[in-house]
């Protein structure tokens, strides 16, 4: 199974860097690193002078600036838009994982126990995640969707907020379905500045302007579209029983 790391990114390219040779060094079989940009970034050369010319990993920039649920569907198409020479089930059985630049993959083959839980679930719908040093089993910081759950939905990320809850967003509907999987023997840190990460202009951007407010008010206005998406996957199992 093929894995896409999606990463937004901004003004960060030493921790984006570093986040993708973390998930390249330590993986055993197919992985790319996609990583999203702002077109009005401060330091886009710099990305591209530490990340497209010494590692071969894509760089992406968006313009106008959008939200980081727009890049990670961006960057989730343009995964999808790589693989369409492949055979249905290739396709179907392709994994994206939602990432931030300030994590770290540490544990090697972390991708082979990503592919091995996947193949648990015949119709490709669940959401899975490792331990990242914070949430355990408790919360899916940086979950991880097939390629038939993408085509179920529509989406990979959610684009209503403005910084928080795209996680939660999909955390939630495999809640519904009961259809989370952890996997605790994988540890992808998250260096949050929380726990001891650092704490930069971006991370204070991420939290002003009443974000975390806003986006707890769309939450709360937007779970009918939760439900009727958690629909859709429901469907696809349904029919995945009946033909078994």
């Amino acid at each position: 199974m093929k894995i896409s790391v999606l990463c937004p990114s901004r003004s960060r390219p030493a921790l984006a860097l570093r986040m993708a040779h973390s998930a390249l060094d330590t993986a055993k079989g197919p992985v790319e690193v996609l990583i999203g940009l702002d077109c009005d970034d401060p330091q886009r050369q710099d990305y591209y002078k530490m990340i497209d010319q010494s590692s071969g990993i894509p760089l992406f920039t968006f313009t106008p600036r959008v939200s980081v649920g727009h890049i990670w569907n961006e960057l989730a198409k343009d995964a999808i838009s790589n693989v369409e020479d492949e055979s249905e089930s290739e396709q179907q059985d392709h994994l994206f994982l939602m990432a931030n630049d300030d994590i770290v993959f540490l544990t090697m083959g972390w991708d082979e126990a990503f592919a091995s839980a996947a193949r648990q679930y015949p119709d490709r719908i669940f959401v899975m995640w490792a331990e990242d040093g914070i949430n355990g089993a408790n919360h899916a910081a940086f979950p991880c969707v097939s390629r038939k759950w993408i085509d179920t939905v529509g989406y990979f990320s959610p684009t209503d907020f403005k910084f928080f809850r795209h996680d939660t967003w999909i955390y939630d509907l495999g809640h519904r379905l009961g259809r989370l999987h952890f996997i605790p023997d994988v540890n992808i840190q998250h260096l949050h500045w929380s726990a001891g990460g650092v704490k930069d202009e971006i991370t204070d951007l991420n939290r002003s302007s009443g974000q975390s407010q806003n986006d707890q008010r769309v939450w709360s206005e937007t779970d009918w579209r939760r439900v009727n998406d958690a629909q859709k996957l429901r469907e696809v199992m349904i029919m995945r029983q009946v033909k078994a």
